[in-house]
């Protein structure tokens, strides 16, 4: 309703086998919430995490986008093209590689071949394989982001059904 366009929700939530959100979630430090968007052709994030759990933090988001959208109807559109600069998403650095480099793996890659690519690396690279410690963490960060990745995936696979 706003008029963004390619929009990614992420956050650690447990998912179901079907990709839906599970109820009940246990109480966890990691409660952030970040959606991404294409707002008038800028990427753009708004990032929460006041609140102790996703689903308030979710809620709080969507407030805010409708007192956004408010701004919009109300007459006052220029304030809100300057409110979104605040909301700029950070581009990636060049130099950084991204999670399917590091695990090998092309960036379309299911998450069983993402898994399996991994778990192959974690044999090199473990410290106690006589890896470094330093390319584990990369290794580590890498599937986390991969495996968030994957799930975002699911999800918008599911809304567009």
């Amino acid at each position: 309703m706003l008029g963004g366009s390619q929009i990614i929700i992420s956050s650690y939530a447990v998912l179901r086998n079907d990709g839906l959100p599970r109820s009940f979630q246990l109480r966890t430090d990691a409660t952030g919430v970040a959606v991404y968007f294409l707002y008038e052709g800028k990427q753009v994030v708004i990032a929460y995490d006041k609140w102790f759990n996703i689903s308030d933090n979710i809620r709080a988001i969507g407030l805010t986008i409708d007192a956004m959208r408010g701004i919009d109807r109300w007459g006052v559109s220029q304030m809100l093209k300057r409110t979104f600069a605040g909301f700029k998403a950070l581009p990636k650095t060049a130099t950084e590689p991204g999670w399917w480099t590091i695990t090998g793996v092309m960036l379309t890659a299911s998450w069983e071949t993402i898994r399996a690519a991994y778990k192959e690396k974690v044999k090199v690279h473990h410290p106690d394989k006589g890896g470094s410690a330093q390319a584990f963490a990369i290794l580590q960060s890498a599937y986390e982001t991969a495996k968030s990745k994957c799930v975002v995936r699911r999800i918008i696979s599911m809304l567009a059904l």
